[in-house]
Parts: C-alpha cells; sequence; structure tokens
C-alpha cells in the first residue's frame, strides 16, 4: 500500500539480519482503518438492506396468497428482483470489506523468512507507493553456491544432481569453515566464453556466509570399483603405458575412467613388477630393463 512511513526496525539495515515475519516497516494505519471500518458499516447496511427486503417479499406474498389462494406469487410481488439485488450489495461490500482489511494488514510489513538486508533506503517520514522497492535482503535458507566444471568432469558425475559436496570457505583445513550441500541443478547451456557448464549446489545447513563469497568445492562422485589412480606422469606420448613384467616394457592401453588435478582413474590392471613414470627414450615392446628400489635408484 501507499502511506508515510511511521516505523522502520532497527534490523532494516545494510548488514542486519531479521526473522521469519519481523515487522521491518510500519506505514501510518490510520486512513486503511478508517476506511476498513466505512466499509464494515456498508457490510451491516447491506445486511439490513437484504433482511427487509425479505421480509417485505415475505409480507407481499402472503398477502398475495390470501387474495389469489392457489394462484403462484408473482416475482415482482415477492420481491425477488429486490432481493437479488440486496444479495449483490452485501457481497460487494463484504468484498470492499476484505480488501480494506488486507489494506491495513499492508500497512506492517514483514517478510516469510528469515534473512539479512544487502541495502535499505527507507527512513520514518518517508512516502512509499505501491510497488516502490526500498532495499535489498536475501534469505539465510536460500543460499546456493554455482561453480564452473568442465565438460569432462561433469559426463564423469553423470548424473550429477542429487551428488553430495563439500563447501569449504577460506582455508579448507579448518573444519569450521566447511558445509555440507546438495548439487541441485546443472545449467541448461554452457558459457558461451569459457564453454563451462555451471553447477548449482544448495547448502544444507545454516552457513553465515554472505553473497559473493568465493569458495571451493568438492563433489562425490560415483563409486567405481577395481580403480586405480594414477599419476598423470606415467601416462606416455600416445596415451599407453609402460609395464615392466619379467624386466621387460609391456605396452599398456588403460581404460581411463576419469582425468583430475590430481591425475587420471583407471580401471585396475596387472601391474607386473611396476609401471613406468615419465618418458623412456628409444623405449619398444619387449625392451629388457632393470628395476631398482627407488631409494637405491640413480
Amino acid at each position: 500500500v501507499s502511506g508515510r512511513v511511521v516505523e522502520v526496525s532497527p534490523s532494516l539495515r545494510a548488514g542486519g539480519s531479521f526473522t521469519r515475519g519481523e515487522v521491518l516497516i510500519g506505514i501510518d494505519e490510520r486512513d486503511f482503518r478508517l476506511a476498513l471500518e466505512q466499509a464494515n458499516a456498508d457490510v451491516a447496511g447491506a445486511e439490513s438492506n437484504l433482511l427487509l427486503q425479505q421480509t417485505e417479499g415475505a409480507v407481499s406474498s402472503s398477502n398475495y396468497a390470501l387474495l389469489h389462494p392457489g394462484d403462484s406469487v408473482p416475482a415482482l410481488v415477492a420481491r425477488e428482483p429486490q432481493i437479488g439485488q440486496a444479495r449483490a450489495q452485501l457481497l460487494s461490500a463484504r468484498a470492499r470489506a476484505a480488501a480494506a482489511e488486507l489494506d491495513l494488514s499492508r500497512t506492517k510489513i514483514s517478510l516469510p523468512f528469515a534473512g539479512k538486508v544487502t541495502s535499505s533506503s527507507a527512513e520514518v517520514g518517508q512516502m512509499l507507493s505501491r510497488g516502490q522497492s526500498f532495499g535489498r535482503v536475501f534469505a539465510l535458507d536460500a543460499l546456493e553456491v554455482n561453480i564452473p566444471i568442465g565438460q569432462t568432469e561433469l559426463l564423469n558425475l553423470n548424473p550429477a544432481e542429487g551428488r553430495v559436496a563439500l563447501v569449504y570457505v577460506g582455508s579448507n583445513t579448518v573444519d569450521t569453515n566447511v558445509y555440507p550441500a546438495i548439487v541441485e541443478r546443472v545449467a541448461a547451456v554452457l558459457d558461451e566464453r569459457t564453454r563451462f557448464s555451471k553447477l548449482y549446489l544448495r547448502l544444507t545447513g545454516s552457513p553465515e556466509l554472505s553473497p559473493g563469497t568465493f569458495i571451493d568445492a568438492k563433489i562425490v562422485g560415483p563409486n567405481l570399483p577395481s580403480s586405480y589412480q594414477l599419476s598423470e606422469a606415467v601416462e606416455q606420448p600416445g596415451g599407453h603405458l609402460w609395464l615392466v613384467i619379467d624386466d621387460k616394457l609391456v605396452r599398456h592401453s588403460p581404460d581411463i575412467r576419469n582425468r583430475s588435478r590430481v591425475g587420471i582413474l583407471v580401471e585396475a590392471f596387472e601391474y607386473g613388477q611396476g609401471i613406468v613414470v615419465g618418458p623412456v627414450p628409444s623405449a619398444f615392446e619387449g625392451m629388457r630393463v632393470r628395476t631398482l628400489p627407488v631409494d637405491t635408484a640413480p
């Protein structure tokens, strides 16, 4: 509603916090109370008029029946049009009373959620118009995190929706800065510039975070049994690995299940005496080699 501000909650300031249902702004309600009283009076008048028309219709119908026994009472004699009009007037009056009561309730502005204030321009004495903006807030339970993700990583999470995640704020070694989350949605289109997709995470606790906070996130992927996590250094040009079996190099093309910053995830395989790390000059299948313990290798 439109009106003059007579009350502003101390919570309605940039950085302030408010609870669900807390009155943030009060608008002068005197005009709205008078309007409600007038509407209630109109309802009472309409009820009296309807009762009067019904009573007069009943008397007229009774008199007509005495003078014309056996005949049906005409609608005009029974005052049916007047009664119908009185009913319509009563419905209209009740609707105006309900609207006036609703307007009166809107002089106390509150929100159906707990949240924090990012900006506010409301002041006592200020005139507010219907639909006018006077600040910005956000709900504490509506915070979400969006993180970019490459197409390959996204495929490795398929389906991504519903997966458990951990959100880290600041140092991820501090337990108090770790918040549980759930992957709620996946962006429908890729970023035109980076060609990355985006995941939207819903925080499941009640974190005291502010919009714009930089975070790191870890998402629990699918369970991949019988897998090895290997360093990228084991991958040779061409994508194969060199294994040492019976003191000979054996070429192996692994089934790569995932790639990440920590290396490659491959399907488990028999690796014999070990896996060669780094390039081997002039290597070929069956080349004889000698292995040494790490602490004695040159």
